[in-house]
């Protein structure tokens, strides 16, 4: 059976064949007019059957090319598709420049309040006070701009009203009517009509939000003359990160004491302002939304609590674990019964800053995410540890076509792309011959000879002993060089190197008689006999070390690689 063809030729084809077939047709093909005439309408008819393929295609989830065709759909899957994310980070605000004085009054640091580094505004995040006992407090804040809209209701069923702002924060609005506060919630039809709820609902173009209240029925309906107040933050998304401390000092708001009388204050921020985030990608919403609507939003394995963890704003890398997992890590059958650890959520969470998180955003991590999750669930946050990766690269460049400082930019380029820790997960290993194919790849390589060593930071245990396991093992003994710094961590000065035996010798100047490291399992042992003067808890400790083997193979679910450093040598074939 032949295909039927929709293209103009193929149109124009049958017409003409068709027309030929019937004798009272026959003067109309003599005329050249006449035959433009049918090549248009076939054009026509062509450009309709590919729009209604077009529409077809944009109606399957799997093929659709369009994102607001996901927008769309997506409500179907239960996922609400997240708008922009604004950067988030901590800001420290005291009565003093130094921080450190207190003021004899409580000043209440309001919601939305804005501060700014000269060009990026940042908001509090929710309303706290500044103690008349503390010198200073910290809180979370997010880049944005604080904006408001007021509307006057006309008293209708599914009253809805648009707020024509591409850059509405997902996370962070308030809607009050009548001054008091209504929920935002996923859909209305959860709810009776005595329920003071909304719905705030991305446009499909993705140019505004609308607000939806319900009908009487299913969520409050709006009396006519109710005054509706909606404050948001318009951010920038990716663009409004801000990286490195102390550089958000501008108070844009008027701050006043419990008083009523206004007070000069100081801010700066504490950590980076990190994680913004612009509308997702087409593949990320088609990728995230079944798993959310498999999950049901609720947390009934540990995919699903990763899942829900994940979309919080200041959530940047998580990995889950539960008693399966911890079996199968231990060499237990994976199905045995350990009391400690049945009901256990083991979590490992990096921040906005790729940094552990706090203790305030553990709290606030468990807050959000604890109705979602099995009321016998105990969380247990495990600490994080980066294991920083150094390469070295030797390559070859394929001819004098290529500028050696742009193939040397080239493979740094390629490096950071695939092991910085903003662009690799846990779980993820690296095997060797992969990390060779993506530098043998790079565009001006040839051939290159490149190796991949790993960075451990530790500090002295006593006075000048220190015990620590290095993360990756069995080890190269003869590769292992070990460093020292100050409390400044500026400048490493290298004190000791080790042997195939495990041996670790002084450099000139230093006796470290008795340190050892067992190169299988990479517990690793520094005596310093002689060499510092300083005290212990001055110094800081770095191990640089290679693996035996050449794959690099994480042995812990809260392990995680991160870039740190790359040699990278180039040069013209002899």
């Amino acid at each position: 059976m032949s295909t039927v063809k929709f293209d103009a030729d193929s149109i124009n084809a049958r017409i003409l064949n068709n027309l030929q077939t019937k004798s009272e047709w026959a003067d109309f093909l003599g005329y050249s007019n006449d035959l433009l005439l049918n090549s248009a309408v076939s054009s026509e008819l062509a450009y309709k059957a590919q729009y209604h393929e077009y529409l077809t295609i944009e109606n399957f989830w799997s093929k659709a090319r369009n994102k607001s065709s996901l927008l769309v759909e997506s409500s179907a899957q239960g996922y609400i598709v997240p708008r922009k994310i604004g950067a988030t980070g901590t800001l420290m605000v005291s009565t003093s420049s130094g921080f450190n004085t207190s003021y004899a009054y409580n000043i209440p640091i309001t919601k939305y309040f804005e501060f700014s580094n000269g060009n990026l505004n940042i908001c509090a995040t929710k309303t706290t006070t500044l103690l008349s006992t503390s010198g200073n407090i910290t809180f979370f804040g997010v880049q944005g701009d604080a904006k408001s809209v007021i509307f006057t209701a006309n008293g209708n069923q599914w009253e809805n009203y648009t707020i024509n702002d591409d850059s509405v924060e997902n996370n962070y609005f308030d809607l009050y009517v009548n001054d008091v506060l209504w929920t935002n919630v996923d859909t209305l039809f959860d709810y009776d009509g005595t329920s003071i709820v909304y719905e705030l609902n991305t446009a499909p173009s993705l140019d505004s939000v609308i607000i939806k209240f319900g009908n009487g029925s299913f969520g409050k309906k709006l009396n006519q003359g109710d005054i509706i107040k909606f404050y948001y933050i318009s951010t920038l998304g990716s663009k409004g990160n801000i990286s490195g401390t102390n550089n958000v000092t501008t108070v844009e708001s008027q701050a006043y004491d419990e008083q009523g009388d206004p007070i000069t204050i100081y801010v700066t921020n504490t950590t980076a302002f990190l994680s913004g985030k612009d509308y997702p990608t087409l593949e990320e919403i088609r990728s995230l939304a079944p798993r959310v609507y498999q999950t049901g939003d609720r947390g009934t394995s540990r995919d699903d609590d990763k899942t829900i963890i994940q979309q919080l704003s200041y959530v940047t890398k998580v990995n889950v674990w539960g008693v399966y997992e911890y079996n199968k890590d231990n060499s237990l059958d994976p199905w045995t019964f350990l009391s400690t650890e049945e009901n256990v959520v083991h979590l490992a969470v990096l921040n906005a800053s790729y940094d552990n998180l706090t203790s305030t955003e553990k709290t606030e991590l468990i807050n959000d995410i604890y109705e979602n999750c099995d009321p016998t669930d105990i969380f247990s946050f495990s600490t994080v540890t980066k294991i920083y990766l150094i390469f070295t690269v030797v390559a070859t460049v394929k001819n004098t076509t290529y500028v050696l400082a742009d193939v040397k930019a080239n493979i740094q380029q390629t490096l950071e792309d695939n092991y910085d820790i903003e662009n690799i997960d846990f779980n993820t290993n690296i095997y060797y011959s992969d990390f060779v194919s993506l530098i043998d790849d790079t565009t001006g390589v040839l051939y290159h000879t490149s190796s991949i060593s790993s960075r451990f930071n530790t500090t002295f245990t006593s006075a000048y002993v220190s015990s620590a396991t290095l993360p990756l093992y069995p080890i190269d003994g003869s590769s292992i060089e070990v460093y020292i710094s100050d409390d400044s961590e500026t400048t490493w000065k290298l004190i000791a190197t080790g042997n195939n035996n495990g041996v670790i010798t002084g450099e000139t100047g230093y006796d470290t008689t008795g340190s050892t490291c067992t190169l299988s399992t990479g517990a690793i042992v520094l005596v310093v006999n002689s060499g510092l003067t300083d005290s212990y808890t001055n110094y800081s400790i770095k191990y640089v070390y290679d693996c035996s083997n050449t794959d690099l193979v994480l042995n812990q679910r809260y392990y995680i690689f991160a870039y740190d450093d790359a040699t990278i040598t180039v040069k013209y074939p002899s």
